[in-house]
């Protein structure tokens, strides 16, 4: 009884430990590159906003795993103690002339929007931080799920 409560004791632990220590770093740009452990490929354009002195928002370019085609990904940063932490992390694919697309996970919400008059300056408008992304007409919205 004993030799399987303690098995199943160090599996929490190993489970707790190793899925959040993945993404964990000194700085918000080292916690998204951190995600290369196991998320993406070659990431580029990193992008940070701040929503409050603990949490901000990034999105930068990378390949999806076993992906050659670069797009969009969005990733919710947590400060925890004196390290950050990327929580959540999604691709939203690539604007397109025809939709605006949306994807989204627990913690945030994202899509294209066409918007020329966006500065390279992320804002945070009616509710959504928008980026202007380079060499393109569109931007990309993030929502912050409560």
């Amino acid at each position: 009884m004993r030799k399987y409560l303690l098995i199943i004791l160090c599996s929490l632990f190993l489970g707790a430990c190793t899925e959040e220590k993945a993404y964990v770093s000194d700085t918000p740009d080292e916690a998204v590159k951190k995600l290369e452990i196991d998320f993406v490929k070659d990431v580029k354009d990193i992008q940070l906003v701040e929503i409050n002195s603990e949490q901000k928002i990034s999105i930068f370019r990378a390949n999806a795993l076993n992906e050659n085609e670069r797009e969009y990904f969005v990733a919710f940063i947590e400060k925890k103690g004196n390290k950050w932490i990327a929580k959540e992390a999604f691709g939203v694919g690539n604007p397109t002339t025809t939709s605006s697309f949306s994807s989204g996970g627990n913690l945030l919400e994202a899509g294209f929007i066409n918007n020329t008059n966006t500065s390279f300056t992320p804002q945070f408008i009616n509710g959504q931080y928008i980026f202007k992304l380079p060499n393109n007409v569109d931007s990309l919205w993030v929502e912050v799920l409560d």
